[in-house]
Order: structure tokens, then C-alpha cells, then sequence
């Protein structure tokens, strides 16, 4: 899986405006089967919705195993069925607003990614924080 930072973006920024039940609405429901549809069609659609799924649950995991997101649990199962669970009070923790602050700049994220590109730098969360120094500083001088 690649990384898709508007997604995380969009992740962080719903938990920041206490809307943490919203990172699951893009999933919809689960596809059941219909008497008049195909196996095969009931296959596609299968296959579509654990795609999305992995995609939304696997950036969700990343950024709760990273330390930016608190009272938000994700397990995956041995058998690649995906549960959830939000806490009283799901939150971004200190880290998390500085990352949310920092890449929801359209300024600073633009330095971050053209540097990042030009150093030939893969963007992690790490390497985030730190091109987000560099940018925040050339911004300002």
C-alpha cells in the first residue's frame, strides 16, 4: 500500500472536528447478496468494498500505530476481517495536530512535497515533521 496523504489528512481532520464516525461513512454497507445477482457480480462488488476497506482502515491504522490518533482501535483479524471500535472520546493527540497543522497549510505542504521530491525523500510521517521545519522556516525568512 502506498501512502495517500489527502486521505490521512482527511482522517485527521475528522477526528480534530469530533466527527470520528465519519471515517467509516465512504465504506457504506457491506454487500450482501441478491437473489437476482450474479456470484459474479456479488464477487465485484465484494472485492470493491474490502478494497476501500483496506485502503480506509490500513491509513486509520498507520496514523493510531504512529501516535497521532487516540481512542480509535483497529484490528485486523488472522482470517483479514477488519473490527473497529471508537472510544468515549476519540482525539488527536499532540502530535497529531502538529501533523494536521502541518500538512493542512497548502503552502508549507507544497515546499514539503516539492522538496521531498527533489531530495528524492519518500514522505513518512517522520520525514514529514522534519520537511515541514525546513518549510515553515523558509516560509518565514
Amino acid at each position: 500500500m502506498k501512502r495517500d496523504w489527502n486521505l490521512i489528512r482527511m482522517q485527521l481532520e475528522a477526528i480534530e472536528r469530533d466527527d470520528a464516525n465519519s471515517l467509516f461513512s465512504d465504506l457504506g454497507e457491506e454487500p450482501k447478496h441478491q437473489n437476482e445477482m450474479s456470484w459474479e457480480e456479488y464477487d465485484n462488488l465484494m472485492s470493491e468494498y474490502k478494497t476501500k476497506e483496506n485502503l480506509i482502515f490500513d491509513h486509520l491504522k498507520l496514523s493510531i500505530d504512529d501516535g497521532y490518533i487516540d481512542g480509535v482501535y483497529i484490528q485486523l483479524s488472522a482470517d483479514g476481517i477488519w473490527s473497529r471500535g471508537l472510544g468515549a472520546r476519540p482525539r488527536l493527540t499532540s502530535k497529531g495536530h502538529d501533523l494536521i497543522s502541518t500538512i493542512r497549510s497548502k503552502d508549507i505542504w507544497n515546499v514539503i512535497t516539492e522538496t521531498a521530491k527533489k531530495k528524492g525523500i519518500e514522505l513518512t510521517f517522520s520525514a514529514i515533521s522534519e520537511l515541514g521545519k525546513v518549510a515553515i522556516k523558509n516560509i518565514l525568512s
